[in-house]
């Protein structure tokens, strides 16, 4: 996984440029930050790509039904440190939960640092409540309001909210 940004700042993997670099995200021709959405500030966790994955706008998502958002499968990984922008980790897959976004698939894998002192307690998805109580709800309540602020409507969290299992 590599990180993209800190809790405030928004960047993405550039997919325009010769080997995409990480950028500052753009929106309205200025900086994008994110929004504080109670309880969490900025990105509520390490906000990050699996290389070499991409959800196909091409494609229909057998899970959702509708096509993916043309971007690297998201990863949001869950640990007790703040990654560094541009920052490679090793993770360990917990499980997922898709976001319909402006109309599209945006899976996002939810993952623990291999090094984190909490990785023997994480098993799978369902661990997550038990070590960190409230933390998936307010991962979810995030992803549906973070764009409100920009203008934009809510998004869906798809599949009335079901987390997969890391299988």
């Amino acid at each position: 996984m590599a990180t993209i940004g800190d809790p405030q700042t928004s960047h993405e993997i550039c997919k325009e440029e010769l080997h995409n670099p990480i950028k500052q995200d753009v929106f309205k021709d200025k900086p994008r930050f994110m929004a504080n959405i109670e309880p969490l500030q900025g990105y509520p966790c390490n906000y990050g790509a699996l290389p070499q994955t991409w959800e196909s706008p091409d494609e229909i998502d057998a899970e959702t039904g509708i096509p993916g958002d043309d971007d690297p499968l998201d990863v949001c990984e869950i640990g007790s440190t703040n990654a560094c922008c541009a920052e490679v980790k090793r993770v360990k897959p917990l499980g997922a939960f898709a976001v319909i976004d402006e109309g599209q698939t945006d899976w996002k894998v939810i993952a623990i640092d291999i090094n984190d002192p909490i990785v023997p307690k994480l098993s799978d998805i369902h661990d997550v409540e038990a070590v960190l109580p409230g933390y998936l709800g307010s991962l979810q309540k995030w992803y549906r309001a973070y764009k409100v602020s920009e203008g934009k409507p809510q998004n869906a969290i798809a599949l009335g909210g079901e987390l997969k299992t890391r299988q």
